[in-house]
């Protein structure tokens, strides 16, 4: 014998609804919405800055431009407590980077090799890039965590585009979405719990 009408079932779905917990949409696997776009004047960097750090991103992890790494950053850092801490460190090194190559190569540093961009990033991981109230090597560990987060981050902060960080490392966003259970219980597979 059943213990609930189909009545009951109803009006307890309609329940849900009228105390607005009945979910407004369903979302699909690819779960996370984009972040509304930055405002026009709100970035922290200029133009120059933006693309000098772009190329930072793409040297420390190769990929990040196509995952929205350096929209990430500036999102980020146009935030607080961010904008008023790590934004400035973060233009100072952009200019940095460009005078370091200027010197060194005669172009500014977006335009350089690979090769190059590395030695002048080496600089700056060890430390060897002096300035006056600028550390190299802890804008270097800022950048590094900032290229993580935006490449491995839940889409919704401004990175990870169209979850290419999640798919390099073969993470899927829902558990229980039916192609992995699919996959989990075929025959002769255990289960991982």
């Amino acid at each position: 014998m059943n213990r609930f009408s189909r009545r009951a079932w109803i009006c307890g779905l309609l329940g849900l609804g009228a105390a607005g917990l009945w979910p407004r949409r369903v979302r699909p696997q690819g779960h996370a919405r984009a972040p509304a776009p930055l405002a026009p004047g709100r970035s922290p960097f200029d133009a120059r800055q933006r693309r000098a750090l772009a190329a930072a991103c793409e040297r420390v992890l190769p990929g990040a431009g196509e995952a929205g790494v350096p929209g990430y950053l500036d999102r980020q850092l146009a935030r607080e407590p961010f904008s008023r801490f790590l934004a400035p460190t973060f233009g100072r090194a952009a200019e940095l980077l460009d005078s370091q190559a200027r010197e060194a190569h005669g172009q500014v540093f977006a335009e350089l090799p690979a090769e190059a961009q590395d030695a002048i990033l080496g600089r700056f991981q060890a430390g060897a890039v002096q300035a006056q109230g600028f550390q190299a090597r802890p804008f270097f560990e800022h950048l590094v965590r900032f290229c993580l987060e935006g490449f491995l981050g839940d889409p919704r902060h401004g990175g990870n585009r169209a979850e290419v960080g999640w798919r390099f490392i073969g993470h899927h966003p829902c558990w229980w979405s039916p192609r992995r259970i699919d996959s989990l219980t075929r025959r002769g597979r255990a289960l991982p719990y």
